[in-house]
């Protein structure tokens, strides 16, 4: 007859991994047909995990990625966490990874000849050059018929526009037109 009985043990031994398991004959081992035995039996190793996602201002102790020269350089905000590997130590060996870039929009500003400027917390700012166009003047010369529109880009328009100034009728019958443009146009 073989009897055994067992106990749960930690995995670990001042913290760091270790093969606790142990099988020890308990029985004084006098009796020929009898052994009892004593069997630790180790909990499972903690499994990984992904904790303190987070922001923050980018550094070396991140692994290292592609463009985080450029982001130290630039004191740019990214996403991390920490993944913990419990294979080795009971308090997990942690190591930092980039998730990706932390990029919100901080400010969006439109000056006078249309340009609006995107600035970003990560990427560079974005600038689309004389997007938005406004009409910031009409005018029109009645002396010449020059039509005038002025845009906030500079792409200013301008027409020379034509209509009857003064009508006269001869008594001959003539019908003379008086154009703005000082052109004369007889029937």
């Amino acid at each position: 007859v073989i009897d055994y009985e067992t106990s749960n043990v930690e995995p670990y031994v001042s913290g760091r991994y270790a093969d606790t398991s142990s099988a020890t004959r308990v029985d004084d081992g006098k009796h020929p047909f009898f052994e009892k035995w004593h069997i630790n039996v180790p909990k499972g190793v903690k499994g990984d995990s992904l904790k303190n996602f987070r922001i923050e201002t980018a550094s070396s102790t991140v692994q290292p990625y592609d463009g985080q020269t450029d982001d130290i350089n630039n004191n740019r905000k990214i996403l991390i966490y920490d993944y913990y590997n419990y294979d080795n130590k009971q308090d997990g060996d942690p190591k930092t990874f980039y998730l990706g870039d932390y990029n919100m929009i901080e400010d969006i500003s439109m000056s006078n000849d249309g340009t609006i400027t995107i600035q970003y917390t990560h990427d560079d700012n974005i600038t689309f050059s004389k997007k938005l166009k406004w009409i910031n003047s009409v005018n029109l010369n009645t002396s010449n018929g020059v039509f005038t529109v002025n845009y906030n880009n500079g792409a200013d328009y301008s027409t020379t526009l034509d209509w009857i100034k003064s009508v006269n009728i001869e008594n001959d019958g003539t019908v003379t037109f008086g154009h703005v443009n000082n052109e004369v146009t007889e029937f």
